[in-house]
């Protein structure tokens, strides 16, 4: 996000952010290359606490996601399903 510095490892595709962390630091931002360029997330110490954070006591075992078979496109986008409808649109 933009004026936070270096994006961390789980900030999203499309994020807005400063011009040195855009896939292209020439474009404009918001354009298609003037977002977020995922390579260059930085896995920071709050990311390591958040995920140590999420292990369970008992078994000693992380849940780090679900799986969702979800399947996307090379740009990001949802694939949809034989039969499956598309998200509303938001206005």
């Amino acid at each position: 996000m933009k004026g936070e510095g270096r994006p961390g490892i789980m900030w999203g595709r499309g994020t807005l952010v400063d011009p040195q962390y855009q896939i292209d630091p020439n474009a404009e931002s918001g354009s298609e290359k003037g977002v977020l360029n995922p390579s260059l997330r930085k896995a920071s110490s709050g990311d390591v606490k958040h995920i140590l954070g999420l292990q369970n006591v008992t078994t000693k075992r992380f849940n780090l996601g679900q799986a969702t078979n979800n399947f996307y496109d090379e740009d990001g986008y949802k694939e949809l399903r034989q039969g499956e409808a598309p998200p509303p649109i938001k206005e």
